[in-house]
């Protein structure tokens, strides 16, 4: 059974082989070994997505890059409010705007360049899913393997 991994701020991010007997700080519960591995592999995979990106994945991915919401709106040249509106979804991230996030992230987390321009995006879009039964390698998985 795979666990939902919503802490990190997405509801479809499935991270499969995690050992839920684990203990974290004398506490039972699942842990996150090389949280930071798991985080850079999610932002990988939200990069490779096809389509625009939404409020949550930019929010996660500003964060995985050490911006607050100020910082990355110096750098697009657009007011905080209007990074919040769109991580809020209360607007749409305009093409360009979203070019130039993956771009930063890319170059931010030196991850390999992948086609960046925004596609349309399927409603029926598959979940992220995460190999997680080696936590020093953690890898995304095609969506037939996890089945």
């Amino acid at each position: 059974m795979p666990y939902r991994y919503s802490e990190c701020g997405l509801d479809d991010v499935l991270i499969y082989g995690l050992d839920p007997e684990r203990f974290v700080d004398g506490e039972r519960g699942i842990g996150f070994p090389r949280i930071g591995r798991l985080h850079r592999v999610i932002a990988a995979a939200l990069l490779a997505r096809p389509g625009p990106l939404a409020g949550r994945e930019l929010r996660f991915l500003r964060t995985e890059v050490g911006l607050t919401p100020a910082d990355i709106a110096s750098r697009l040249g657009v007011s905080e409010r209007e990074v919040t509106r769109w991580e809020a979804s209360a607007a749409a991230i305009p093409e360009e705007t979203d070019v130039l996030v993956r771009r930063l992230v890319t170059d931010a987390l030196d991850l390999p360049v992948v086609d960046i321009a925004p596609q349309a995006r399927r409603a029926d879009e598959a979940p992220i899913l995460i190999d997680g039964s080696d936590p020093m390698n953690y890898r995304v998985l095609e969506p037939e393997a996890a089945r």
